[in-house]
C-alpha cells in the first residue's frame, strides 16, 4: 500500500474526552501515521498506510459508530 488521505464520519464524539478516546483507537491501527478528529463536523481525518476500513473497525469496536466516506 502506499500513503493515503481519508476521512472517517465518527458519530459519539460529544467531547475532548471522546476525541482522545477516538484517536487511541484509531492509532492502534497499523500504518496511521497522522489523525486529526474535527469535532465540527464529526470526522477523523487519517494519514497512512492502511486501509480505511481497519479503521472503520477499530473505532466501531471502541464503540463509536463509524462510515468511510470515499472521496473520490
Amino acid at each position: 500500500m502506499h500513503e493515503k488521505n481519508f476521512q472517517i464520519s465518527v458519530g459519539g464524539i460529544c467531547c475532548g474526552n471522546s476525541i482522545v478516546r477516538a484517536q487511541k483507537a484509531i492509532k492502534t491501527v497499523e500504518g496511521v501515521h497522522k489523525v486529526r478528529i474535527d469535532l465540527a463536523n464529526i470526522l477523523a481525518h487519517i494519514s497512512g498506510d492502511l486501509s480505511p476500513q481497519a479503521v472503520v473497525t477499530a473505532l466501531i469496536d471502541a464503540g463509536f459508530p463509524a462510515e468511510y466516506e470515499d472521496a473520490g
